[in-house]
């Protein structure tokens, strides 16, 4: 709802929009939103050129919005730091290895790549992240993108963006596509806090992912 508000605000300067919450739903145990239908195709559904083209849109968009932050947005905005990250990631590991202990190579591989980039990863400036910022969440209605699943949003590293797209194995060719500009980098310690925090997901995208190729049932 927070994030919505922000980019209404300034639309006119925005190529980007958020549908809009129309009902909040509270029961005994949770909360939900519910938003606005938008009508219109995932990019992943389009060629790769054009997703390439609207993400680098998308990501002018966000750095113009963290720039145009006021202090009451900052402070209602939640932070993911390097100390989060770093305190987490025993945790992440833990977590990834009780959900497939088959992973445990894998996992301590990363883990001690990440050991060894946290120093070049710390003392950034904060930036605005969708954190599931991949073409199943971006939905074009006329031309423009809506961004939907915005729900884990927070400021955090300027390059998680790119670094989801990197582990992701359905993004791959979308993040190489935007690497070949030097702009767009992978962050080397966000990769291996990501690949152990999603390790056993990325595995079962993996293999969904290959059987869809078998039956040719997705854009590659």
């Amino acid at each position: 709802k927070l994030l919505f508000k922000i980019v209404n605000r300034y639309k006119s300067k925005l190529k980007i929009r958020i549908p809009q919450p129309v009902e909040k739903i509270v029961t005994p145990t949770s909360i939900s939103l519910v938003y606005e239908f938008i009508e219109g195709d995932p990019l992943c559904n389009f060629p790769l050129t054009n997703q390439i083209t609207t993400y680098k849109n998308i990501l002018k968009d966000l750095t113009f919005i963290s720039n145009s932050l006021n202090k009451t947005d900052l402070r209602r905005m939640p932070k993911r730091g390097d100390l989060f990250y770093l305190f987490s990631l025993p945790f992440m590991l833990c977590l990834s290895l009780s959900k497939n202990v088959y992973l445990l190579p894998t996992l301590i591989k990363e883990f001690m790549s990440a050991q060894k980039s946290y120093i070049a990863f710390k003392n950034y400036a904060f930036k605005l992240s969708h954190r599931d910022l991949v073409p199943e969440n971006i939905i074009m209605h006329r031309n423009r993108p809506y961004l939907i699943d915005c729900g884990a949003c927070v400021l955090t590293h300027p390059d998680y963006y790119l670094s989801y797209l990197a582990v992701r194995p359905l993004s791959k060719k979308l993040y190489t596509g935007l690497a070949k500009d030097s702009h767009y980098t992978a962050n080397e310690f966000l990769k291996s806090y990501i690949k152990i925090q999603l390790a056993d997901a990325h595995l079962v995208e993996r293999v969904n992912y290959q059987l869809a190729r078998r039956t040719h049932y997705v854009y590659v």
